[in-house]
């Protein structure tokens, strides 16, 4: 994803000058853009999960 990238490119912003006042919520919308992207692919997946425990699973066939 590109939340490495922009860490480092916030970083290299304010080692040029710009202000973190002026960097950082820029970079911090990005930030959180990602963990609400993470938590919604947590949830996913632990509906699918749940899914395929409650799914009879005809283990016989697999053999």
């Amino acid at each position: 994803m590109q939340f490495g990238r922009s860490t480092i490119l916030a970083r290299e912003l304010c080692q040029r000058g710009f202000r973190n006042e002026v960097v950082s919520p820029v970079f911090q919308g990005i930030a959180v853009q990602e963990l609400s992207y993470r938590v919604r692919f947590r949830q996913n997946l632990r509906q699918i999960l749940m899914i395929n425990a409650l799914a009879p699973v005809d283990r016989k066939s697999g053999d």
